[in-house]
């Protein structure tokens, strides 16, 4: 009879998630318009485009401003930011834990030009949305 391997469920995760990354990144190769995750857990998001405007929304739950960074380049949004978690209470035996914290990333393609300075982002309810105007096309006027 053989002996009884212990599995390290940390350790496995870890790489786990290291080897869905590296596969996630190489389907992705010179795709810019697959996401790019980064950080230690991933807020979900949706991206969508309303008429003349592109939005992004993504679960911020129990994140203020101050945790939160948001950056607009030419042709790319990131999301920067940070969860805490409370120190636990003396004596404290935690029974099941699924909330994530720390720190996260999400950087994604946007799929036309906007003008970044009129993007505005508000924070609500556990929800960020930021709304980025595309640029219009001045020859046609078209957005």
């Amino acid at each position: 009879m053989s002996p009884v391997k212990r599995i390290k469920p940390v350790a496995r995760s870890r790489k786990v998630r290291g080897e869905i990354r590296r596969q996630v990144e190489a389907a992705g190769a010179g795709r810019p318009e697959i996401l790019e995750l980064d950080g230690g857990w991933t807020p979900r998001l949706d991206l969508s485009v309303r008429g003349p405007d592109i939005v992004v929304e993504m679960e911020a739950p129990g994140l203020g401003p101050a945790d939160l960074q948001v950056l607009l380049q030419p042709g790319r949004l990131t999301i920067k930011g940070i969860k805490r978690q409370d120190a636990p209470p003396a004596r404290y035996t935690c029974l099941r834990l699924e909330r994530e914290y720390g720190a996260f990333r999400r950087s994604l393609a946007l799929p036309a030009a906007v003008v970044p300075d009129e993007a505005q982002a508000f924070l609500e309810n556990g929800l960020l949305t930021i709304v980025m105007p595309k640029l219009r096309d001045r020859r046609s006027g078209d957005p």
